[in-house]
């Protein structure tokens, strides 16, 4: 079963019912998750809240503390929500295997998975020949486990990020589960390139506590993100990738996030990219996008004249703290060079006013997303795109800025809802722009970004008519949950390109 997502409002309709929905029930957000009910025991609750007249709809939330993985024993439970729940209904049979909800949206003409998991994973593609059984280890955030077979590919269920140790043994978990299903001990593994993340130092464990000889293959993040794409479409001739997502780890050690990238099933070539700015003080700029909005600017104007603007995003620092973070993006330290087109739109959402603090993923992109559904007035907006493929931001920022403190309070929102959707709008005229460059490949979309309805909508408006194909995930999610897929169809066309090699020389 999956949560499909319907625009969250205060009442949910069908024929005959109309059915109020609490306030609380993901604030600000304008989207509801909705399930039908797909147990006997859902079943029951309706039932007895009927006899009563009390709803036709129930609110539910997975047995997990945010981050967490979901409990599968009733120790968990008492464990994680100690003091917090009323009580809890046991089963005496145990879950052998954890497996969330799938959530699934529709945009582009297409219904698309955000995350695959019930109903849908293990997700299998025939047809494409293994010649060397491969484990795929996936990346930090979303994971999942891939598993390249004699007659097929498989891909896990979501797992969850790696950033605590119930999901790191889950993770585990899931590698033995998935080769002891299939009666196999994978000879070859393949990770992401990023030094730091878990699933990378896991396959060199593998390899190292490996009694027979483990070969290693390492696939660039973004690649991967195209490569996944390609995987389910079947796709295996260079294509032209637009990879964007909030973070990665990039061939000149720089974070990747807004890439252009001529693609084949075994190499790339870097061709475009988002601008690089700073993240000011590493990962804290993630959660505080003021810093995003500000090392932006500081690539642009001088630091008194940012104070002079007397931005809101600004309002509530210091001197000290201003003069503080400007020092630390003087300096370098601690705040590494990002051309993430995630991390801009945390910066624009925060411009915009939409965002001060962030305290989930992905809110920014969805507060901004909100914004641009209530749209009624065009304001154009564009990027640079240098004759070196630079995605320069600079313009839209020279455009919106002298606007900034003459917009009247009774109009802010209108002008909000308009440069959300303006940018939006500039992002996928962007992609058109460069891929009429290159008009004999296909488009291929991948990266978290495109998880963003309007956006999503958008370069399909800009694409139609056209005769220019373009891809974006459908079964498999836009996000880093099917990078694990990306790295097996790497994989895969290794085997073959090196036993082509090896027959040739003989």
């Amino acid at each position: 079963m999956n949560k499909s997502q319907i625009p969250a409002s205060m009442s949910v309709n069908s024929t005959n019912l109309a059915v109020n929905v609490a306030m609380n029930v993901a604030p600000n957000v304008p989207y509801l998750g909705v399930m039908l009910p797909y147990t006997p025991l859902h079943y029951l609750l309706f039932t007895a809240l009927a006899e009563i007249n009390a709803t036709a709809v129930l609110v539910m939330t997975s047995a997990n503390v945010s981050g967490m993985p979901i409990a599968t024993e009733i120790q968990q439970i008492e464990q994680q929500f100690s003091g917090t729940i009323d009580s809890v209904l046991d089963h005496n049979r145990p879950i052998v295997h954890a497996c969330d909800d799938s959530v699934v949206h529709y945009t582009g003409g297409k219904i698309r998975t955000l995350r695959m998991a019930r109903g849908y994973a293990p997700y299998s593609q025939f047809g494409n020949k293994a010649e060397t059984i491969t484990l795929a280890l996936g990346a930090q955030q979303k994971s999942t486990i891939g598993l390249a077979l004699p007659q097929q590919w498989v891909l896990s269920p979501y797992i969850g990020d790696l950033n605590n140790l119930d999901t790191e043994q889950r993770y585990l978990q899931t590698v033995a589960d998935l080769q002891a299903l299939y009666q196999v001990t994978a000879p070859q593994v393949v990770c992401d390139k990023h030094p730091s993340y878990y699933s990378t130092a896991y396959a060199k464990q593998l390899i190292t506590a490996s009694e027979t000889p483990v070969e290693l293959l390492q696939v660039q993040h973004h690649h991967a993100h195209i490569l996944a794409v390609m995987a389910e479409f079947n796709l295996t001739k260079p294509v032209l990738g637009f990879t964007f997502d909030g973070t990665g780890w990039g061939d000149d050690d720089t974070v990747w996030g807004g890439e252009v990238l001529l693609t084949s099933c075994q190499d790339y070539q870097r061709i475009g990219h988002l601008r690089p700015f700073r993240l000011i003080g590493g990962e804290q700029a993630i959660k505080e996008p003021a810093r995003l909005l500000l090392a932006m600017l500081l690539e642009c104007y001088e630091v008194d004249d940012i104070k002079s603007m007397q931005l809101s995003a600004f309002s509530t620092w210091t001197e000290t703290h201003f003069n503080n973070l400007y020092q630390l993006w003087q300096s370098g330290s601690r705040s590494p060079y990002t051309s993430s087109i995630g991390r801009f739109i945390d910066a624009w959402a925060c411009l915009l006013g939409l965002v001060d603090k962030v305290n989930y993923e992905g809110q920014c992109g969805l507060l901004l997303e909100q914004a641009a559904k209530q749209n009624t007035y065009y304001i154009p907006l564009s990027f640079q795109i240098t004759a070196a493929g630079i995605i320069d931001w600079q313009p839209l920022f020279a455009h919106v800025l002298p606007l900034v403190g003459e917009i009247r309070d009774d109009r802010r929102q209108t002008w909000i809802n308009s440069l959300a959707h303006g940018v939006l709008t500039a992002i996928a005229k962007m992609i058109a722009t460069i891929a009429k460059q290159h008009p004999s490949h296909a488009v291929v979309l991948g990266g978290g970004v495109f998880q963003n309805r309007v956006l999503v909508d958008q370069i399909y408006h800009q694409f139609s008519g056209q005769s220019q194909p373009v891809y974006c995930g459908e079964k498999l999610p836009s996000n880093d949950g099917a990078i694990a897929a990306g790295q097996l169809w790497y994989a895969l066309h290794y085997s073959h390109l090196h036993s082509t090699i090896e027959s040739e020389a003989l």
